[in-house]
Order: C-alpha cells, then structure tokens, then sequence
C-alpha cells in the first residue's frame, strides 16, 4: 500500500496538522474548496501547508471510493513517504525540525531576536545562522538561529515553536555542551500552553526555567531598546512544612539572565538553589525535633519509641539525607555527642562523662576522631582530659589509626551542626 503523508504544517503558524484527522472533519464542501485554495496558492506561490517532514508543497486528491489525501506537487524523491527505508527515524525528526524553521512564526521571531539584540550594548558578534562546528569531532555541526556573545559568555539560541522534536532538543543540548557554549531555548507563546503542565526535559534540566517570546515581551523590548523575554519557572515555597511547587512568570531583560558555567546553562530563577535553602530550613528543624525528642528520654514505651525514630529516618531521607543503616552503633555514638552537647550522660547508666568517654574510645574507636572533636567543641575537656585513663586511650588511638566510619556523616552532621565543618572537611 502506497504511504500517505501522516503529517503536515502550517508554514503561516508553525503548527503541526494531522492529515486525516484534518479531513475527516471536512464536509464535502470544505473538501473541494480546500482543493481549490491549495491549487491556487501554489500557482501564486503563496503556498500555506507543506508535508511536515519534507517542506515540500501538497495539493489534495481523491478516488472513486472517495478517499481523500494529500501528495506531494513535485515527486523530488527526498522524502521518506516516497522513498521507504532510505532515512532513519532521527534524520526524519531532523528534517521536521529544521522544517519548522521556514514557518513564518518561527522567521518572525528570529528578525525580532536578531534586531534587539544586534543594537544591545551587552552583545556582540550576533550572527544569524552562523555554523558552529565541534572544537573536537570533526563533521559534527549546528547552525543555530542565532549565536552571540553576552557579555564574556558565548550563547547560541534556537527558538522552538512547539515540544515535539525532543531527540533533536537534547542532541542540540549536548553538542552545545560539549562545544562549552551556553544554550538558550526560547519558546513561542503558543508552544507554553501545553508545556507549562507537562513534564519536559528541555524544562525540567534548565534550572525548571523556560523564556518566551509574547506580544507584551514584543512591546516592553522595542519600548526599550534591549530585549525582553516572558521566564516561566518554577518556585519552591512551604506551606505547613511542605515544600510545594507553584508556577511563576516574570518578564524580565537579557541583562537579568544568569550563566552557569559548568553545565552551560542560561537561567533567571535558580530552582536548585531555592529548593536546597528550604530543605535546610526543614532539616534543622527536624534536627531540633530530633534532639528534643532524644535528649528528654520519653516514657513512651520502647515500641512506641521505636515508631517515632523510624518516622524521623523516614522524614530525613525525603530531605536527602540518606542513612544507610539503622543500628543500635548509631543510636549509641548518637546518645554519647548528645551527652557531650548536654553536659549529662544520656541513655546510659555511667555516673560522668568521664565513664562515657571512656567505653566510646575503648568499644567505639572508629567513631573516635569525631568524638574528640566533640569533646573540645562543645567545651567538656576540663570534666575529661586529665585523667590518665583518657590520655592512655588517646595515645593509643593516635599510634593505631583505626579506621573511621564515615557511612553516617552526613546525618551526624545535620544533627550536630556545631561539628558540621570538622566533619565534611575530613571528607574532602
């Protein structure tokens, strides 16, 4: 059976029309006048809808079972409906993509980028589909819509008028990785519609910030001067002690836009950061939560204790804190610091800290070097180190170097924020 074209667009919008949903929704009527006006424009050379994949102009015909579907006006033989198995599925993707580009949306919105940008005083050497070819893998290039630099930064722009080409998105992304030169996506109005409540990786791996080009950004950039885009992002908040997402939109100008020059990405709002801000507001208080509950030895019941622990490991490892096992060992070196913080023995029957020490240092000696750091930081040196038993134990510990367990570190360090540095420098 002969292939007919699935696919086609609208080089006025830049939109993507399925072929036969498209005419089966056309009366009869409608279907000869479609005939007509795509006989017309071509005569004209105005034509308006061409094969997705190939660009090409298509005009409509029928049979006498009174089927109807579209061809191509010239057989050139470059397209994959006509010529079976000669293109993979990613040279297709490609040719749709670099498709689109002939739009008038997507020309548009080009002459608008390149003209503000071209007059800014914070860019230079714009260039309209310059070839940017790999500093490393020879025959390996891209022609970007736009490329420049801002500032000291060398930025290349591809503007993308729907989600659809996501092989071809990401394939882009890396060359310009790799190529070290930022990349900026820039949506059309339409295009955000449906992406704002979709996961995309375009999105999802900028920072969750995408730019857009409106009418309003249009407007306040030629007022201006310089251009403006609509940054759509996402903003943690917490409600409740909920980190909660909620969409935010700001327009905002070129200068405004912030560079990260080690993944090469072009961002406003920084999602990472403000989520890593928030996360440390719930973990320290939850270390406090922690403390209290561990210090003043509830009366609850061995069960019901070991409930609320678990709950607390629970709420830790969705803060990232990940505590690789649970042990009767971590609950001990936990009680021990606590006891130093306090200055009293906590769940553990020895008469003074001396005691204490002492069993940690003799049964617990890979927790030794954070536990004298515990002893100087929180000032208990004067109850502790002159007795000769301790000297004894910290002699030995420094001539047998034991191994340190550093499995729990990161969880110590949120619970005892005071030996925090001690414990991540020891990590570097």
């Amino acid at each position: 059976m002969k292939r007919k074209i699935q696919s086609l667009r609208n080089l006025i919008t830049g939109d993507t029309i399925n072929a036969d949903k498209w005419l089966a929704s056309l009366k009869e009527p409608e279907l000869f006048v479609l005939r007509g006006k795509l006989k017309r424009d071509y005569k004209e050379s105005n034509v308006e809808f061409v094969c997705e994949i190939c660009n090409q102009p298509v005009y409509l015909v029928g049979n006498i079972k009174k089927e109807h579907y579209f061809k191509h006006w010239q057989e050139l033989g470059d397209c994959p409906i006509k010529t079976s198995g000669k293109y993979s599925q990613k040279e297709i993707n490609r040719m749709k993509y670099n498709g689109a580009k002939e739009s008038k949306a997507h020309i548009e919105i080009k002459e608008h980028l390149y003209k503000m940008l071209s007059v800014d005083h914070l860019c230079s050497q714009v260039n309209k589909e310059k070839v940017v070819k790999s500093i490393d893998i020879e025959g390996w290039w891209k022609k970007p819509d736009i490329s420049l630099f801002v500032r000291d930064n060398n930025v290349v722009i591809e503007i993308q008028l729907s989600t659809t080409y996501l092989d071809v998105i990401v394939d882009r992304t890396l060359f310009y990785e790799k190529n070290e030169t930022m990349m900026l996506w820039v949506f059309a109005e339409k295009a955000m519609q449906g992406f704002r409540f979709t996961e995309k990786d375009i999105f999802y791996n900028n920072k969750r910030n995408a730019f857009v080009i409106t009418s309003e950004s249009k407007k306040i950039s030629k007022e201006n001067g310089r251009l403006h885009l609509l940054c759509c992002y996402q903003e943690p908040s917490l409600e409740n002690d909920i980190i909660k997402d909620k969409w935010t939109e700001q327009i905002i100008s070129i200068e405004e836009l912030k560079f990260d020059k080690n993944q090469f990405k072009v961002y406003y709002f920084n999602y990472e950061q403000h989520l890593k801000s928030l996360k440390g507001i719930l973990l320290d208080s939850l270390s406090k939560q922690f403390e209290s509950f561990w210090v003043n030895q509830d009366q609850s019941g061995e069960e019901v204790r070991g409930r609320r622990i678990i709950d607390f490991i629970v709420k830790f490892n969705e803060l990232g804190i990940e505590i690789k096992e649970i042990s009767h060992k971590l609950f001990n070196i936990i009680s021990a610091l606590y006891s130093l913080k306090h200055g009293k023995v906590i769940k553990y029957r020895f008469p003074n800290l001396l005691g204490l020490t002492n069993m940690i240092l003799e049964e617990y000696k890979d927790y030794t070097y954070i536990y004298l750091w515990a002893i100087h930081t929180f000032n208990r040196s004067e109850d502790i180190s002159s007795a000769d038993s301790f000297k004894r134990k910290v002699e030995r510990y420094k001539e047998e170097k034991p191994l340190q367990n550093k499995d729990h570190d990161n969880f110590l360090a949120i619970l005892f924020p005071e030996l925090s540095g001690k414990i991540i420098n020891r990590n570097n």
